[in-house]
């Protein structure tokens, strides 16, 4: 799934959590930008604790996705409207 120069540990820590080890922060960003990710249809869900969370008190309740609407007039094509439409689903970034 994901191709690094060098190699990422990998730890199980509970049911359906495993905490993901990399070697370069550039290696970390590549992971988290490029999602989100599936596995076998169902979404891995990622997320980078602050320095203050711990791992085990990280929670999992969001993950950014790109949305494309089909048949939008051109002349609606802007920032706008992508806002409204897509705050009609979740938190626009």
């Amino acid at each position: 799934m994901w191709r690094f120069a060098q190699d990422f540990e990998v730890r199980d820590l509970a049911l359906n959590t495993i905490l993901l080890l990399f070697t370069h922060e550039a290696d970390v960003q590549k992971v988290i930008l490029q999602g989100p990710w599936s596995f076998d249809k169902y979404l891995i869900g990622l997320n980078q604790p602050s320095a203050s969370e711990s791992v085990e008190d990280t929670k999992f309740v969001t993950s950014p996705f790109w949305i494309q609407i089909h048949n939008l007039p051109f002349s609606r094509m802007n920032q706008t409207n992508a806002i409204t439409i897509g705050s009609t689903i979740g938190r626009v970034e």
